[in-house]
């Protein structure tokens, strides 16, 4: 379609004109390729919802279904676009399956249904289009749902491989999959790439370094984390009042021990 700031009037003067006309749907689908392309998906999506799919040739109906679900995901309809999705996977092999999969795989994984988000990332991760992140999205999922065995296995390959602005998700994750499993001076190491990213360490990080050191009987480190979390109301500062104390008496300073009790 003629991308003419007068094209979209036109055809819509030609429908109100001829509404009945059997072009008419084919023109509304040209309308909506247009607005697609121009990253418009809102208006895509009003027009892809009222082209009759029957009227187009077999061979566009693949394009036309993942553009479709393809909206509907970028307009925030995640489970329309799911089932969309799923749609174009059940036709078959098509040059819109593994897209299908892996943006399926996606919502899922961002709806935190990480179960059922690892299959599609299964069929995406072997295509250079989608493979990177799929691996990403499919180590965090396996993480979630506690496979540590699986992250520490594909975590460091993957790190090397991330970019920047990925490799401090994954150096988080791999550092705590390795502590679940008793490995701390890996744990250690992984916290270590993160810290150094730049990345500004939240009560929670500081807790866990606290965890780290403390793990590793390093208590002057395990205090100094600990004292960055401990003394507010809540189970992350009372836990770390906790250990805060336990650390100070590891290291004979019975007072500091003793306040930091108190807090706990």
């Amino acid at each position: 379609m003629a991308k003419s700031p007068n094209a979209h009037k036109a055809a819509q003067e030609f429908e109100k004109r001829f509404p009945y006309s059997h072009l008419c749907s084919s023109i509304r689908y040209q309308r909506a390729l247009s607005y697609f392309d121009e990253g418009k998906y809102a208006q895509a999506c009003e027009l892809f919802d009222t082209t009759d799919k029957r009227s187009l040739p077999k061979n566009e109906r693949p394009g036309y279904n993942f553009r479709r679900a393809y909206c509907k995901m970028r307009t925030g309809n995640t489970a329309s676009a799911i089932n969309i999705f799923n749609g174009v996977i059940s036709e078959g092999n098509t040059p819109y399956l593994i897209p299908s999969h892996y943006y399926c795989g996606y919502l899922l994984y961002a709806s935190e249904e990480f179960d059922k988000a690892i299959p599609h990332f299964e069929k995406s991760r072997n295509d250079s289009r989608f493979a990177l992140l799929s691996r990403l999205h499919m180590a965090e999922s396996k993480f979630m749902l506690k496979d540590y065995n699986y992250v520490i296995s594909e975590g460091p390959t993957l790190y090397n491989e991330a970019d920047e602005t990925s490799k401090p998700k994954v150096a988080r994750i791999v550092s705590e999959a390795y502590y679940a499993l008793n490995q701390t001076e890996k744990a250690r190491y992984y916290f270590e790439l993160y810290s150094l990213s730049g990345t500004n360490l939240s009560r929670s990080d500081n807790f866990y370094a606290g965890m780290i050191a403390y793990t590793l009987n390093n208590h002057l480190a395990a205090t100094d984390a600990f004292s960055k979390v401990a003394g507010t109301n809540d189970s992350i500062g009372q836990n770390a009042a906790y250990h805060l104390g336990q650390s100070y008496i590891q290291l004979k300073n019975k007072v500091a021990a003793q306040k930091a009790f108190k807090l706990a």
